[in-house]
């Protein structure tokens, strides 16, 4: 990216509409420069969180290929449990990048939440029944109609739920209910909490809390939710944290 020269002062011009060109001009400048920064730093954090599974990788396989490292299968698993994390990390990488297409292509569509949290339920009930966690939920009988991005939603719950089943200890509870002309998803675990030093921070991309755990999904998610006018809330103290997604209600 080229250098930009800064003006601090531009001359005045004689009309008041070139002044206010000018002054366009300049503003859209520094958008262009925000943008080109925050792109950089995007794919340093992106480049920074793939190297590091990858050497891990790389260091196991080359341990068991020259001898040094014996116990294959501890290795085997290692060298899984860091594919995972990079394949992870690359599935939300993509989809961050075409969340704009998405949008232009689905953002009209008139959809039933109720059929989400319950194919989002049906997609972690294996994995919280292997985990001895219990999972409920509570779901509206009449429908609960939006309009938007049916995967997008989808995606941002199934998000959501991704970190409760990494947290919680015996439970998530999941709801769907109406209030005041909005629908609000919420999810609900008994895990030990976000730390207050965490919780301001964990919609931001590639922030690394006390857990150690890094990725984009619940920034993903708050893109989501926010292209809907919607909102999301977390509140978060020992032995309970809430997710909370609040999306308006299709107007009939």
């Amino acid at each position: 990216v080229g250098e930009r020269k800064e003006v601090s002062h531009a001359k005045p011009l004689p009309y008041a509409e070139f002044n206010d060109i000018t002054d366009a001009v300049f503003q859209m400048s520094g958008m262009i420069d925000a943008a080109e920064a925050a792109q950089l730093k995007f794919f340093q954090n992106a480049s920074h969180e793939l190297r590091t599974p990858l050497m891990a990788i790389r260091g196991y396989a080359e341990g068991l290929h020259t001898g040094v490292i014996r116990d294959t299968k501890a290795s085997a698993a290692i060298i899984m449990q860091h594919s995972d994390k990079m394949s992870a990390l690359v599935d939300d990488l993509l989809y961050a990048s075409k969340m704009d297409t998405m949008w232009e292509a689905g953002h009209k569509e008139v959809f039933d939440l109720r059929e989400i949290v319950d194919r989002c339920s049906w997609a972690i009930a294996g994995k919280a029944a292997n985990t001895g966690l219990q999972l409920s939920v509570h779901i509206e009988e009449e429908p609960v109609f939006v309009s938007g991005c049916e995967e997008m939603i989808e995606r941002a719950l199934s998000n959501i739920l991704t970190n409760a089943l990494r947290y919680a200890r015996t439970k998530i509870t999941l709801s769907l209910h109406t209030e005041n002309g909005n629908a609000v998803m919420t999810v609900e675990d008994d895990g030990e909490g976000i730390s207050a030093e965490d919780l301001p921070h964990i919609f931001d991309r590639f922030y690394k809390g006390r857990g150690g755990v890094t990725g984009i999904g619940l920034s993903i998610t708050q893109e989501a939710v926010h292209r809907h006018s919607g909102l999301i809330a977390v509140s978060s103290e020992p032995g309970r944290t809430v997710f909370a997604i609040t999306l308006p209600l299709k107007k009939t």
